[in-house]
């Protein structure tokens, strides 16, 4: 059955074990959603850890500044939001996460 979008994109991510985007993003516009197919997670969204496990969904407003982090199973995260050519107001935020987050990484 049509959905009939006319601005929308999804993606599909698979994250190993622990793996940590290096970097956050927001954008001008654009809000997007992430649900947890497998695995876990943790996002970083402006100063707030949030734990995701398997189905969850998380939206996210385009000025909040994310990033993700998969759980020691690693995560398969389903992102919905704008198509390529809509997703021109991106904006980085390098080294994201802080060094000190998380004792056990060490």
């Amino acid at each position: 059955m049509p959905l009939g979008l006319r601005a929308a994109g999804v993606s599909f991510f698979r994250y190993g074990p622990g793996f940590r985007i290096p970097f956050g993003h927001h954008h001008e516009e654009q809000e997007e959603v992430y649900v947890v197919l497998a695995g876990s997670a943790r996002a970083r969204l402006d100063d707030e850890i949030v734990p995701l496990g398997p189905l969850d969904a998380l939206r996210v407003g385009p000025s909040t500044v994310r990033a993700f982090e998969a759980g020691p199973e690693g995560a398969d995260l389903l992102v919905f939001g704008s198509p390529g050519d809509e997703n021109r107001g991106v904006r980085m935020v390098r080294d994201w996460w802080p060094l000190d987050d998380d004792p056990a990484r060490e």
